[in-house]
């Protein structure tokens, strides 16, 4: 059987990053990248205390995701969730897609709060403490990212701004598509409107992956 790799410091670092653009109000318990901790409203505006884990031989593995404080309709009685990407995972996929399919679960429905339940308060205590780490690692990546945009600006071939515009594209193209398989499945669009959308934005998705 052959091993797998174990996830390395660049890829987290990336996940990381990707988490912080596109999952508002998630942060790192205590500085650890594997683990991540947020808020997300249900259905009636109730705040649900949410837990992702990275496995450490991510990407051959999807994270987990897990609701902290109560029941969800959504959740197994362990309280996990199972999005559809994490069913049919492969390892381009990024974690903040799948906290993206997640958030659209738990507004799907209503928490069932449990009583003087301890992970809900530790949930609190973890993500106050996780504020103060993710304001000094976002000053760390501006920090470095204004040092990349400085190399960039100073070589000659602007390549790896391209490459990058590129990847954040087809990022952007992957959302707006399971966005819209989300709406198809709630039946908040026809199934002509959704067969019109789709195949123009997977169209302009694998044009822009062909050039690439």
């Amino acid at each position: 059987m052959m091993k797998l790799k174990m996830v390395d410091d660049a890829t987290l670092s990336k996940e990381a990053f990707l988490i912080y653009r596109y999952n508002a109000g998630f942060s790192p318990d205590h500085g650890n990248l594997h683990r991540w901790i947020g808020r997300i409203s249900d259905s009636s505006g109730n705040p649900v205390e949410v837990l992702v884990e990275i496995p450490h031989d991510f990407p051959h593995r999807p994270p987990s995701v897990r609701i902290l404080n109560g029941s969800h309709p959504s959740a197994d009685p362990e309280g996990y969730l199972h999005t559809r990407r994490m069913r049919r995972w492969r390892s381009d996929y990024h974690v903040f897609q799948i906290i993206k399919e997640a958030e659209t679960l738990i507004r799907g429905g209503r928490l069932q709060i449990i009583a003087s339940s301890p992970s809900h308060s530790t949930g609190l205590n973890l993500q106050k403490e996780a504020l103060k780490t993710q304001v000094q690692q976002l000053e760390a990546m501006i920090a470095e990212k204004q040092k990349e945009l400085m190399q960039v600006q100073n070589s000659p071939v602007n390549e790896i701004n391209r490459k990058q515009l590129v990847e954040d594209t087809l990022l952007d193209l992957e959302t707006a598509l399971d966005q819209l398989e989300d709406q198809f499945d709630d039946v908040e669009i026809s199934e002509t409107e959704f067969a019109k959308k789709f195949f123009k934005l997977r169209k302009k998705y694998y044009l822009i992956k062909m050039a690439s």
